[in-house]
């Protein structure tokens, strides 16, 4: 992807964030924001049964609360964003 056509993406998610306005294929933005969810989910029950099944990881217990609260971070703001682009019911105004 050649850095114009990034540029002009940004200004398209920006136009669609509008109230009133939503992306080309909302269908496809949903399923990849369920999609990113169950990652994180599955990977959250992945590292937390292997610690409760007393295996040790290269991370401690502090290290793996920040890494996660991190994730979950960026994926509530991705979250946000794909839910007000993907709907032409919300977003913000002019």
């Amino acid at each position: 992807m050649k850095i114009t056509e990034m540029i002009e993406g940004a200004g398209k998610l920006k136009d669609a964030m509008q109230a009133g306005k939503e992306v080309k294929d909302p269908k496809s933005w949903k399923e990849a924001q369920v999609t990113g969810s169950r990652v994180f989910y599955i990977l959250a029950l992945i590292i937390f049964g292997l610690k409760m099944a007393g295996v040790e990881l290269p991370l401690s217990d502090e290290q793996i609360v920040v890494i996660s609260g991190a994730v979950a971070t960026v994926l509530g703001v991705v979250n946000e964003v794909i839910t007000t682009v993907s709907t032409k019911k919300i977003g913000a105004t002019k």
